[in-house]
């Protein structure tokens, strides 16, 4: 395969993984982010979401409930990890050993990492 090849293969995966992704976490969370980029590595996958909160989401951060927004994302987080593991171990052909993900209200976005075997 030559490397123009393996390059659009990547990227084409990348675009697959953010589309399903996004999906995903709008199916979870009632809204799913407005920007998003997957990049593959050698042995990650690494996601960033962007405008990820919904509107009563940022009524809680503006009001002082930072801490119970953010706990909130956690546990949808933990809710997503079986189906987005999948996701990633179908798109790319690999196994995922481990995966983390956070959300930060500052800069509204989340990140997910998975591991490749």
């Amino acid at each position: 395969m030559s490397e123009s090849q393996k390059s659009s293969t990547a990227a084409s995966m990348e675009m697959e993984i953010t589309t399903r992704m996004v999906q995903l976490l709008a199916e979870i969370a009632g809204r799913g982010p407005t920007k998003a980029k997957t990049v593959i590595g050698p042995d990650y996958v690494l996601g960033i979401f962007r405008d990820i909160y919904t509107r009563q989401e940022r009524t809680l951060i503006t009001k002082g409930h930072a801490a119970a927004v953010l706990e909130l994302r956690q546990r949808l987080q933990e809710v997503a990890r079986p189906a987005a593991t999948q996701l990633i171990e179908e798109v790319t052909g690999r196994r995922v050993t481990a995966v983390t993900s956070a959300a930060s209200v500052e800069a509204d976005l989340s990140t997910w990492v998975f591991i490749l075997e």
